[in-house]
């Protein structure tokens, strides 16, 4: 009894080693927290910063760089796609399949098209179509350009104009846009030329950016902030229109840089060129948004006017001495009643009366094509 009683630790020293041990592991415990919690917060910290620039950037490019060869620098998969825009193809819908300098003319194939153009200088040139790549070059080898003056505007969607016209307006692009429109297509050109490309150099170790004459095509700063890559929309024209179409609709002071989602936005970027325009000499180029976008909407006069074609005569010449406005001969078009479509592919149960014209200034009556409009001759 004596031994064993002598060999076992005395009460008070267990309480003293679980108190160590428990020490020990809240301490390990802390530590593991901790350490936890640094490598959480440095990896916000690390991601805040790949957020601020999440690109490996080998140049810088700005606002001013149209050049799209030194985004390429940066991004050449992107470019790779975009050069893609310069390969021939053809498709039964149209499209550059030769090897000439210049794709062929449309009216070859469908020579129905100068008379639909008559007057217009699409008369004069219209041929098949060709990637973004050529856009500014073919606008200006087009006959419609060399043998018809045209007002500045024409730049607005076929060059990487936005430079210049901050240039232009001395720091306001809205200015700058209204300058170009007012001048003709030549000058307006030699304007673009002129502001040319702010390309980065390397000078040593330095880079640096510098002043390269000439124009492009739309590019990548039209469509991409240079900063963030993130998509905008940059034509003053289309800013203007679709401010104007949100007040209509009940929403003033829209801006699709700020109010846009990102799937808007996927649109707006093709939308601020691929639409009808408005555009003439001395004329501020306009998207005819501020009704809506119906064709009834678009064709309503937003102030009278008795020069301005209206829908219900669209032939009416405006008279500028005063007088009363001349009108066209007026012909009366019999409506066709909705019983007597015949949708394609079905039976036909009565048959489709074909549309006559009477004008006062013919006596007799021409059937015309229920298609295209047009007078069918033999």
């Amino acid at each position: 009894m004596t031994s064993s009683s002598e060999s076992a630790p005395p009460p008070s020293e267990k309480p003293e080693r679980i108190h160590k041990v428990r020490f020990a592991a809240l301490v390990a415990g802390v530590a593991i927290v901790t350490a936890l919690i640094t490598a959480l917060l440095t990896s916000i910290f690390q991601h805040k910063q790949e957020a601020k620039n999440p690109y490996i950037r080998f140049v810088n490019v700005t606002e001013e760089t149209t050049d799209p060869a030194p985004w390429g620098v940066n991004w050449p998969r992107e470019y790779d796609s975009y050069k893609l825009t310069s390969t021939t193809t053809r498709t039964r819908f149209g499209g550059h399949g030769g090897s000439e300098a210049l794709p062929r003319e449309k009216a070859d194939e469908t020579p129905w098209l100068s008379r639909a153009f008559a007057g217009y200088a699409f008369a004069l040139d219209y041929r098949d179509r060709r990637g973004h790549a050529y856009m500014l070059s073919d606008q200006e080898m087009t006959k419609r350009v060399t043998e018809r003056p045209q007002p500045g505007s024409c730049l607005h969607c076929h060059s990487a104009v936005i430079p210049t016209y901050r240039r232009v307006g001395s720091g306001d692009v809205m200015k700058g846009f209204e300058a170009l429109c007012r001048l003709g297509y030549a000058q307006a050109h030699e304007e673009v030329l002129k502001t040319g490309s702010m390309n980065p150099t390397l000078e040593g170790a330095v880079q640096t950016l510098k002043h390269a004459a000439g124009a492009h095509p739309v590019s990548c700063v039209d469509c991409h902030d240079p900063a963030s890559m993130q998509l905008r929309v940059t034509r003053p024209g289309f800013l203007r229109g679709i401010a104007a179409l949100f007040a209509h609709r009940g929403k003033p002071d829209y801006d699709p840089n700020r109010d846009a989602t990102r799937q808007e936005m996927r649109t707006y970027v093709c939308a601020q060129c691929h639409v009808e325009y408005y555009c003439g000499p001395k004329t501020t180029l306009f998207y005819p948004w501020n009704n809506g976008l119906k064709v009834e909407e678009i064709e309503a006069p937003t102030t009278p006017s008795a020069s301005r074609p209206s829908r219900a005569n669209p032939r009416a010449i405006g008279s500028t001495t005063g007088n009363t406005p001349r009108r066209a001969p007026s012909c009366s078009r019999p409506s066709i009643p909705s019983s007597s479509f015949t949708p394609r592919g079905s039976t036909p149960g009565r048959a489709w009366p074909a549309r006559t014209v009477t004008c006062p200034t013919n006596a007799r009556e021409r059937p015309r094509s229920r298609i295209t409009g047009f007078d069918r001759r033999s």
